[in-house]
């Protein structure tokens, strides 16, 4: 009889399977919980929040939404909208930017040879290990001297420049596998 199909040993993966289960509804469970308690509580008023924090609305309010999303909580311009706006904004140009330069440096740091092509490599890997806060002060005022602080096209470039090395590094990559 081999041991293979011994019951202790399908006893014993059963009951492995089983703890593996248990630990993963359990940490589903904790990892969801949260998200569902936030939403529980947005549909609340704030006398329901303060009166009984862990109870399901009486009575929800959708509302809630529609004045975050327009007001923001702060009566002002700053609103879930603007901040949506300005962010699929910021990050569609980054991407569409990064989408037209990296490909080509890329070909060219894969494909191309020319005088110091492996010290161009290694300042665009030494690029991926600066830390950004770092990078933070310098930015700053720079931006401030051109005027670009507090806009979105100062955004874009941070996001490209500090994305920039690794799309290139991922798509030379890319270049180098083609035959």
């Amino acid at each position: 009889m081999s041991s293979e199909y011994s019951p202790l040993n399908w006893l014993r993966s059963g009951f492995i399977r089983a703890v593996g289960f248990a630990v993963l509804i359990l940490w589903s469970l904790t990892a969801v919980y949260p998200f569902i308690w936030t939403v529980l509580t947005s549909l609340k008023t704030n006398q329901e929040l303060y009166s009984n924090i862990w109870g399901l609305p009486a009575t929800p309010q959708w509302q809630n939404y529609v004045y975050a999303w327009t007001t923001g909580g702060t009566g002002g311009t700053n609103s879930v909208e603007t901040g949506f706006m300005n962010s699929i904004i910021v990050t569609a140009l980054s991407i569409i930017i990064l989408f037209v330069i990296a490909p080509m440096a890329a070909y060219a740091l894969g494909r191309a040879e020319y005088r110091g092509k492996n010290a161009t490599l290694y300042l665009l890997i030494a690029g991926m290990y600066i830390a950004p806060q770092i990078s933070l002060v310098p930015l700053f005022v720079l931006f401030a001297g051109l005027g670009l602080t507090n806009s979105l096209l100062g955004l874009i470039i941070v996001y490209v420049s500090s994305g920039l090395p690794y799309a290139v590094f991922i798509s030379r990559l890319g270049f180098l596998s083609i035959p």
